[in-house]
């Protein structure tokens, strides 16, 4: 009777309802051979459990604090199984060579441009020669320009002051077999200015000290600042296509890594020659500078070229040579590490709107080049006899490549 009346207490602590009452049910449960005692622990277990549940004391409720526990060992071996299980077949592809994987796609491989097998390396005898058999005949700097400012005399083209330019091809080839050179970009002042029809440059500036400031823009530049520039590239005021270039002092280098995500392939380089601390002939070399980039052929891997302009034709001849010069010499710091062949096979001057391009001697200009075209006497007796041997009557064909 005291176990009773201690139950019945915590139903009214608990405030169970007058339906759960444990007297109506006793006489039932003890004529099926269940004792008062299971039938009062039964029952206070089921009473206390739904009154908390109500109450928000055990699971159920919305208000309860569930913790949640590992899962034992073998069930995480066995999901592990299924996830492997369910993984995704990885098919290897066959290798397939380079030609066989052109000729799918009906792409023909086309020879070297210059270095044809067929092509004699020496000067033809007579005056008329047939330009199947021999490589373009090599000119100095002066011919080539005297015979661009022929055609683009005011009696001919009538463009006395077209830009000459320079197209310098390059071996792309790198020390590893089957690697070759990416694209590169880069810009260049040259001794003597060229003025370029388009546009001016704008070239953006990140520095801190007002001087600075001062000097960027009395440079050319078309906007200088520290953090208020930043803010507005935040912001989306300023964009990578409001600006050609962009310039910056060390000092900013640590402020301007929350916008390297923005300004992209502009961001600040020492390689690229845009992040310094004099900032006055930073921004001159890119408002001044000329800018080139090189171009790689789709089908010859490692045939690239560059066309650098070098100056106008109504320029003087000294300066146009100077320009020349520190173009080749900048294009050969481009040239990979390790490798013992001449980057700049070949370099022919041309002079829009004419098609006509004269090949120059570049090895005059850069330290370290020899002559290929100098032979040895026996290679030039063998050579003399292959073209008297040979009578066949072709079509002059001559592959040129149009500039863009």
């Amino acid at each position: 009777m005291a176990t009773l009346l201690r139950i019945s207490r915590i139903f009214q602590q608990l405030q169970v309802p007058t339906q759960w009452n444990i007297l109506p049910f006793s006489c039932y449960f003890h004529s099926q051979g269940v004792t008062f005692s299971e039938l009062m622990y039964r029952k206070s277990m089921q009473c206390i459990s739904l009154s908390c549940i109500d109450k928000g004391l055990l699971p159920g409720s919305q208000n309860q604090q569930v913790r949640y526990y590992a899962a034992r060992r073998g069930k995480r071996e066995k999901m592990k199984a299924t996830k492997k299980s369910q993984k995704k077949e990885v098919v290897k592809k066959e290798f397939v060579p380079y030609h066989i994987k052109m000729a799918m796609k009906n792409i023909v491989i086309k020879p070297r441009r210059e270095n044809v097998d067929h092509w004699l390396k020496t000067p033809p005898i007579d005056d008329v020669w047939r330009a199947k058999f021999y490589k373009k005949k090599i000119y100095s700097v002066m011919e080539a320009i005297e015979m661009h400012r022929e055609t683009h005399h005011p009696t001919i083209l009538n463009e006395p002051e077209a830009i000459l330019s320079s197209t310098i091809e390059l071996d792309m080839r790198m020390p590893k077999k089957n690697r070759y050179l990416d694209n590169f970009t880069g810009t260049i002042k040259l001794p003597y200015e060229l003025k370029m029809d388009n546009n001016k440059k704008k070239v953006l500036v990140f520095c801190k000290d007002s001087e600075d400031q001062t000097g960027a823009l009395k440079a050319g530049a078309f906007m200088a600042g520290s953090s208020g520039v930043i803010k507005q590239i935040q912001t989306g005021e300023l964009t990578v296509q409001d600006f050609d270039h962009v310039v910056a002092h060390i000092d900013m280098l640590a402020e301007l890594g929350t916008i390297r995500g923005l300004l992209k392939k502009s961001f600040p380089n020492r390689n690229k020659g845009n992040l310094g601390t004099d900032i006055v002939p930073l921004v001159e070399l890119f408002v001044q500078g000329v800018d080139y980039k090189s171009n790689k052929d789709e089908h010859e891997l490692d045939f690239g070229w560059v066309d650098v302009p070098i100056g106008r034709l109504n320029m003087e001849t000294n300066e146009l040579q100077q320009n020349l010069f520190t173009v080749l010499n900048q294009v050969e710091t481009h040239k990979p590490k390790g490798v013992a062949a001449p980057f700049i096979t070949r370099v022919l001057l041309f002079s829009e709107p004419s098609q006509e391009k004269f090949v120059i001697p570049h090895w005059e200009y850069l330290e370290g080049y020899k002559d290929p075209n100098t032979l040895k006497s026996e290679e030039v007796t063998l050579e003399q006899q292959t073209e008297e041997d040979d009578d066949t009557d072709t079509d002059e064909v001559e592959h040129t490549r149009v500039a863009s």
